[in-house]
């Protein structure tokens, strides 16, 4: 009898492991939507006081120009071959 309750706890922890780990993480379970990112606008402008600034929403009739920051700034490409053995073969 002992047995039997062993396999029963045995098969239930097993249940409830593999419950657990195929649990999603809640950022899995959002929508996913295939837009491509948009590229950030900021503005810079010189103030009243003759510091420049830097942001989203300038100020009306401050002259601010306009800076596009593009989507793949932080996008480093490849280098062939950068993690490959010096003496290959």
């Amino acid at each position: 009898m002992r047995a039997l309750w062993a396999i029963v706890g045995g098969v239930a922890l097993g249940a409830g492991l593999a419950w657990w780990l195929a649990r999603e993480a809640p950022d899995a379970q959002r929508p996913r939507t295939d837009a491509p990112p948009q590229a950030e606008v900021i503005y810079r402008w010189v103030d009243a006081e003759g510091v420049t600034q830097v942001g989203r929403d300038p100020p009306p009739g401050s002259g601010a120009e306009r800076i596009d920051i593009p989507d793949q700034r932080n996008i480093v490409p490849a280098t062939p071959g950068a993690d490959a053995p010096d003496n290959p073969g």
